[in-house]
C-alpha cells in the first residue's frame, strides 16, 4: 500500500535548480503571459515569506509593463494577469483569488505562500515553482501537490539560491546529488520511512521525440542517469 502511495504524484516531474536570485529564469513566464494572455499556462509560485511574495509580484508587475492586463484598454485590478496571496490577506481575499484563477479568467499567475495552498484544488495547474527552500518536507510536498490536480502531466521546479543552500536542502530532506528527489522528500515522512526507491525501467534507446522512460518522467536527478540519446540530441 505504501509503495502505491509513493507513486500517487508520479505524473509530476520534479526538477531541482540553483542559481542567483536574478529572476532570469522567470523571463519565459513573462513572455508567455505577454503573448498568450489568458490562454497562457497557469503556474503557481510558492515563496517562503510574505516579503518574497511582494518582491516577486512587483518584479512581474514591472516586467510585464502595460501588458500585465488581459485587455490593455481596461487597466483594472480584475483584469490583471497576475495575483498574490499571503497568510495576512484574509479569507475573503482567498475566495476572490480562487474565483479569479479558476477557469478561463484573466488571472494566469499566482504568487503566494503555503497559506494559499492549504485545501485548495485548482485542476489545471501545469507548473508549480517553489521559490526558495520550504521549512520542511511536508510543506514542500504540499506545494508540489498543487500541480497536476487533474491527474495530467505537470512539473514542480524547486529553485535554490546560493551554493551553500544545498547543505540546507540536505538537512531538510536528506537529499544527495545522486538520489531521486521524490524518494528523498517522501522518506522523511514517518509513513514512508521504510519505502524503497523506485525501480526504473531500462530505457530501450528507441525514443524519437523525447525519452519517456520512468527515469526521465520522474525527476531531474533520475533523468540525468538515463543514457538515452534523445536526452542529448532532442530538446524536451
Amino acid at each position: 500500500m505504501l509503495q502505491f502511495l509513493f507513486y500517487l504524484r508520479s505524473k509530476i516531474f520534479l526538477k531541482l535548480m540553483s542559481g542567483k536570485r536574478d529572476f532570469e529564469f522567470l523571463n519565459a513566464t513573462v513572455n508567455e503571459l505577454k503573448i498568450r494572455k489568458n490562454k497562457a499556462q497557469k503556474p503557481i509560485i510558492f515563496c517562503t515569506t510574505a516579503m518574497e511574495v511582494e518582491n516577486l509580484y512587483f518584479w512581474f508587475f514591472v516586467a510585464l509593463g502595460k501588458e500585465r492586463y488581459e485587455d490593455e484598454t481596461n487597466p483594472t485590478k480584475s483584469n490583471l494577469l497576475i495575483n498574490q496571496y499571503t497568510g495576512s490577506s484574509g479569507s475573503e481575499s482567498k475566495k476572490a483569488v480562487l474565483s479569479r484563477i479558476r477557469g478561463e479568467t484573466s488571472c494566469r499567475l499566482l504568487i503566494c505562500t503555503i497559506a494559499f495552498g492549504m485545501g485548495v484544488d485548482i485542476r489545471d495547474v501545469r507548473k508549480v515553482i517553489i521559490w526558495g527552500l520550504p521549512a520542511s518536507p511536508v510543506t514542500m510536498w504540499q506545494e508540489i501537490g498543487r500541480a497536476g490536480r487533474d491527474k495530467d502531466n505537470a512539473e514542480a521546479i524547486i529553485i535554490l539560491f546560493r551554493s551553500n543552500l544545498f547543505a540546507r536542502l540536505k538537512e531538510v530532506v536528506c537529499v544527495t546529488r545522486a538520489e531521486c528527489l521524490r524518494y528523498s522528500i517522501l522518506k522523511q515522512f514517518y509513513e514512508f520511512k521504510d519505502i524503497k526507491p523506485r525501480e526504473h525501467q531500462i530505457c530501450k534507446n528507441m525514443c524519437t521525440q523525447r525519452c519517456i522512460c520512468t527515469r526521465c518522467e520522474c525527476c531531474s536527478v533520475c533523468r540525468n542517469s538515463c543514457e538515452c540519446w534523445v536526452k542529448e540530441n532532442v530538446a524536451k
